[in-house]
């Protein structure tokens, strides 16, 4: 495990320097009008596939590894899930464009490039979790690799052919399509020719929506201060907490990428709470000694990468540390409690944070600015790792009852 976890971190590394090379050519291509275009068309369509999947990635993953349904019917509801999926969320996209105000006369081409997106963006989230359950992380890796140097070398042939937003969009969606080939291909040979089944689907959707809930939430909680900081404080000091957010996530690839290793073992395992407890041991073993390097070099890294106009996100990253190691804890507890079906508490404890979250924010924002969301957004984290623990507990005390009374 721990190799598959060396390698993933690996690729995600990788996959982070795409994405940077991409933002870096996207906008000496296109200068700050255009770069801010094809981000806003781009984040459109992300945002379609992100809160569009109704977590169907997440219950393909649990029925195939409970052995609720066969890998061929899976793979082949994924194809269909993401043709008639991006059927649908095309016009909501084309809808919300068009209450931004962003579509004209001759915004039309990128609005149809950016829809194009989204088909391929539903399949290869749908397929490539369908190999992560069947614990095939090496073939995960490589597809989540070629996903993304496939979009940045057509992107980069763009930009050197005809560097506008249009052709832009069309590189990246070219992109999405060609890798959803061989993945679509490499399916098809794993579990040979399947029908697609809408009892299969109906059966998952339960756990689909919960863990579609869970995403949701898990997602505001992080990201609600964006919202709340917004007119509390100025422009340069939102800059200063984005660079912050921005490091405070580099630091949860690790725990993150040992999570996502970790899923479809947990789904087998016999004894998960034990494997939990192992794992949880091991990843704070890994991100405490991790925070405290990332602490006491991180006013010298701001300054070196950024410059002295950013050394502010210092005590704005410092305060975000303590939330840092309990989100990582919290990933780990989160897929044992995937494992045994995703309980409505585990939702209840996030809607409770992000209550928490705002009720501390709006008190300490005014007080303390960006600095006061970051050690509000820590101390949820805190408090809610707590809850989840005690929640874990509660579980498996729960199925043990339920053992000894079969």
């Amino acid at each position: 495990m721990i190799r598959r976890v060396a390698e993933t971190l690996g690729v995600r590394l990788l996959l982070s320097a795409a994405g940077f090379l991409s933002s870096i050519v996207t906008a000496r291509a296109l200068g700050p009008e255009g770069r801010g275009t094809y981000f806003y068309w781009v984040t459109l369509a992300g945002m379609a596939i992100q809160f569009g999947n109704l977590g169907l990635h997440s219950s393909n993953a649990y029925q195939l590894a409970r052995g609720q349904a066969n890998f061929a019917t899976l793979a082949s509801n994924s194809l269909w899930l993401s043709l008639c999926g991006g059927a649908v969320l095309a016009p909501i996209v084309a809808v919300m464009a068009m209450q931004a105000g962003f579509v004209g006369s001759s915004d039309w081409i990128p609005m149809v490039m950016t829809l194009l997106l989204v088909p391929p963006g539903l399949y290869f989230m749908l397929g490539t979790n369908l190999l992560i359950a069947e614990e095939r992380i090496n073939e995960y890796n490589l597809f989540s690799f070629a996903n993304q140097y496939v979009a940045l070398t057509l992107i980069l042939c763009a930009a050197w052919y005809r560097p506008s937003v249009e052709i832009m969009l069309a590189a990246a969606a070219t992109g999405a399509i060609v890798v959803c080939v061989p993945l679509y291909r490499r399916l098809t040979l794993l579990g040979g020719a399947g029908r697609r089944s809408i009892a299969v689907i109906r059966a998952g959707i339960g756990y689909g929506l919960r863990a579609y809930c869970a995403g949701v939430l898990s997602f505001l909680v992080m990201r609600i201060n964006a919202v709340l900081l917004k007119d509390q404080v100025a422009a340069a000091e939102m800059g200063e907490w984005s660079i912050a957010v921005q490091l405070l996530d580099v630091v949860n690839l690790v725990p993150a990428t040992i999570a996502l290793v970790l899923l479809p073992r947990m789904l087998r395992e016999r004894a998960p709470y034990r494997l939990m407890r192992t794992q949880l041991g091991a990843t704070a073993m890994v991100l405490i000694p991790l925070c405290l390097l990332a602490a006491a070099i991180g006013r010298e890294f701001l300054a070196l990468v950024y410059g002295a106009r950013f050394a502010g996100a210092y005590p704005i990253f410092l305060y975000g540390l303590p939330g840092a190691v309990a989100l990582g804890l919290i990933g780990i507890c989160s897929q044992y409690l995937a494992a045994a079906g995703i309980p409505l508490a585990l939702l209840a404890v996030w809607l409770a944070g992000l209550v928490l979250q705002c009720v501390l924010s709006l008190a300490l924002i005014p007080l303390n600015g960006a600095v006061g969301a970051t050690a509000a957004l820590s101390m949820t984290y805190v408090v809610m790792f707590g809850l989840i623990v005690r929640l874990c507990g509660r579980v498996e005390r729960s199925n043990r009852e339920n053992a000894h009374a079969y």
